[in-house]
């Protein structure tokens, strides 16, 4: 995971909008700073993701808050925020062992193994947060 700062502003009349001056065009928008919080969070995830599909190159090391407080973007900011959201990394091989049944299963519905795995790895640990 990477905490990536999220700039916040907010005008009269006007719901909470959020930008990441390391995802530009990465914005969301909030009626309240949970939502927002909430909102910020699933488009940064939302944006990455897009990204990694297209081969975009993502930013190797988050923008400080002292940067992001410099930032363009932040000029008339309300406040900062930070978020995380996960990136991806270099695979790396592994030894594992598995029941020979299951592993069976496995490779009848995945064409992917190590994809298959990874998946339902993620997925149990979202499960447990």
């Amino acid at each position: 995971m990477a905490t990536f700062i999220g700039i916040v502003h907010k005008e009269d009349d006007s719901d909470y909008g959020v930008c990441f001056p390391d995802f530009p065009g990465c914005t969301s928008v909030g009626k309240d700073m949970e939502e927002l919080s909430w909102m910020a969070e699933e488009a940064l995830r939302g944006h990455i993701e897009v990204m990694e599909d297209y081969g975009d190159p993502l930013p190797t090391r988050p923008m400080t808050l002292d940067a992001a407080r410099a930032h363009e973007f932040a000029k008339d900011a309300a406040l900062f925020i930070a978020v995380e959201a996960p990136l991806p990394s270099k695979p790396i091989r592994v030894n594992v062992m598995l029941d020979q049944n299951l592993l069976k299963r496995i490779d009848r519905i995945a064409k992917n193994r190590s994809a298959f795995l990874s998946q339902a790895a993620l997925h149990e640990l979202e499960r447990r947060v």
